[in-house]
């Protein structure tokens, strides 16, 4: 689950980890790789510096998941 949908300044991401930390991605429409990072347990992705807009976060090996940053 990612919320708030659309977000402003940081986007919370509550997905089930076996391990501490994940790798992600935030990739526009064309799938351009914008942001990448770790995901760590109950620490929000800070997507401030992004542009308004949709965009796609991919979490290593659990898909992708669409956004919407006014």
């Amino acid at each position: 689950q990612v919320y708030p949908n659309p977000v402003n300044s940081e986007l919370n991401v509550e997905i089930d980890l076996t391990v501490s930390e994940a790798i992600y991605s935030i990739l526009d429409l064309n799938y351009r790789i914008i942001q990448t990072g770790k995901i760590l347990q109950s620490q929000p992705i800070n997507v401030r510096s992004l542009a308004d807009g949709t965009y796609m976060l991919k979490i290593e090996s659990l898909g992708y998941i669409r956004f919407i940053k006014q």
